[in-house]
């Protein structure tokens, strides 16, 4: 898989992928990753952690699933209750 990031975020990446892992200065200042992962819920909310500054640049599938990832979770929050876990009641209800 490629990622984008800031380089300020290379440390983490190092931490979750060791120092083995591969990466290369670009152009623009960030700084591309190739990692070897599984797309599971815990790659993705670590991504989703970095608030932007590291990125799924490929394969195309991986970003389909981050996007659907971060679909379902804004559905999710806009079922919940502000200031709770609570769903709230349905318009019908």
């Amino acid at each position: 898989m490629t990622l984008l990031l800031e380089p300020y975020f290379v440390n983490a990446l190092i931490d979750k992928f060791g120092h083995d892992v591969r990466t290369y200065p670009q152009e623009d200042g960030r700084v591309k990753a190739y990692v070897t992962v599984t797309l599971s819920p815990g790659f993705l909310g670590w991504i989703f952690s970095l608030h932007g500054c590291c990125t799924i640049a490929g394969p195309k599938s991986a970003i389909e699933k981050y996007r659907s990832y971060v679909d379902d979770a804004l559905a999710w929050l806009n079922d919940v209750e502000p200031g709770t876990r609570s769903i709230k009641p349905s318009r019908e209800d």
